[in-house]
């Protein structure tokens, strides 16, 4: 026993310096030592998240000898590794190694059809679930609109909710004084009564109150109630558009799309003017207090300090200000500046410099930060939903992996292809 543990000591020791050898080691002896199931796969983890992170030759052979049930978030670094290097290939396999329901996903189901785009020609099955994903309101729904050259969708719902019960609802003692509260700015008091109230209420009520709140101009708590009653297709409930005359003013002014600010704004805050994170960061476009400072000296923005920043006029002013100071620092383009927003200027280009050129779709699935990443991708959506619901097809992402596919992937032979097995299925719709 003390022999066993020691050794298996030594080989996680090793597993530091040469995760390699350590790995080879472990394989030729895992199935003659007598551990327990949960303790074997322990170590298989480890062994391949070192492999992972110290990417020694060989690695992925040894990492899928490891064994398929692996953490998620190693699966996921592989996939972005063969993603940043476009080996094809290994993402095509990666994908179609995961369980069927899981591949179904809308982020598999778009990167699996391009990954055979580039490998084997767009088999019509995979084609046929691209064009289904191209009708979904989402990142990747976008992306696939974009690439069919297709609308992209809102569908918005038919349904909401009867005069009679909104009626009802306003009409009830907790929710006039709910009224009262928010009306009279005191809107921690509001929020909760709100708690109070719908703690144990059905997803029709919370629809309903959530309606309420939308009318009153409530508008981050109408947002939270329509998640609450999980009605994602209420559009107008979860993408109002208040301050539209400030937004309209500073981007014109600033030179900045728009409906691009609202995004940002809708992702930060979902439009609490006197939110503040964890950070320090304030307010509708949550600026931290030095960027606001020094976004107010570089635009001659009058600020007279972190008060201002609860200031719709003002936050607006200054976050559409650090957007537009983003946009010129990387020659235009919107989803580099988002992500500067996010996570910082230097960041964004310390990851540019290490994955050098990449299409954007790439680019944006490889951003390294989960939270950045999250971030990015829901901007890019919003800024389409927000385009649409103003009657625009503007769309962020420029030339994504897919139309480089398209263009020579492996040769004008499979693009000719490629582009006649989309014309047909999208002739089918």
């Amino acid at each position: 026993m003390a022999n066993r543990e020691t050794y298996l000591y030594g080989l996680t020791r090793l597993s530091l310096n040469d995760p390699a050898a350590a790995a080879k080691t472990w394989l030729k002896v895992r199935d003659t030592l007598e551990l327990a199931p949960k303790r074997k796969e322990s170590l298989n983890r480890r062994l391949a998240s070192r492999l992972e992170s110290k990417a020694p030759k060989g690695a992925l052979k040894l990492i899928e000898q490891l064994g398929n049930n692996l953490d998620e978030t190693i699966q996921n670094r592989l996939f972005r590794t063969a993603l940043v290097k476009e080996d094809w290939q290994e993402v095509h396999r990666l994908i179609t190694n995961l369980p069927e329901d899981i591949q179904n996903n809308e982020r598999w189901v778009y990167w699996r059809t391009l990954a055979a785009s580039h490998t084997q020609g767009l088999t019509p099955a995979a084609s046929q679930a691209f064009v289904s994903l191209s009708k979904e309101r989402s990142y990747y729904g976008l992306l696939a609109a974009d690439i069919l050259n297709r609308p992209f969708s809102l569908n918005p719902t038919e349904t909401k909710p009867a005069g009679t019960e909104l009626n009802k609802l306003a009409e009830t003692p907790a929710f006039k004084r709910m009224f009262e509260l928010y009306k009279q700015n005191e809107h921690y008091l509001a929020r909760r009564e709100w708690n109070r109230i719908t703690q144990n209420a059905d997803s029709d009520t919370y629809y309903t109150a959530a309606t309420l709140a939308h009318q009153w101009g409530w508008h981050d708590q109408a947002i939270r109630g329509a998640a609450k009653a999980r009605v994602w297709d209420a559009i107008d409930i979860r993408f109002p558009a208040p301050y539209t005359k400030i937004f309209d003013k500073m981007a014109a002014e600033l030179e900045i799309d728009t409906n691009w600010a609202r995004a940002v704004a809708r992702q930060e805050s979902a439009y609490q003017v006197t939110v503040r994170s964890s950070a320090g960061a304030r307010g509708l476009m949550q600026l931290m207090p030095k960027t606001a400072k020094q976004t107010a000296k570089r635009f001659d923005v009058k600020y007279k300090g972190v008060a201002d920043l609860n200031r719709p006029v003002i936050n607006i002013n200054l976050g559409s200000a650090y957007l537009a100071q983003m946009q010129k620092r990387f020659k235009g383009n919107q989803i580099l500046a988002t992500a500067a927003y996010n996570a910082g200027p230097h960041r964004v280009d310390q990851w540019l410099k290490a994955r050098g050129h990449l299409p954007m779709d790439i680019w944006v699935e490889t951003i390294p930060f989960r939270e950045t990443n999250k971030y990015v991708r829901n901007v890019i959506a919003y800024h389409a939903i927000y385009a649409s619901i103003a009657g625009e097809s503007k769309h962020s992402l420029e030339q994504p992996a897919f139309e480089l596919a398209l263009q020579d992937a492996v040769g004008a032979k499979q693009s000719k292809t490629l582009r006649k097995q989309i014309k047909q299925q999208l002739s089918a719709y």
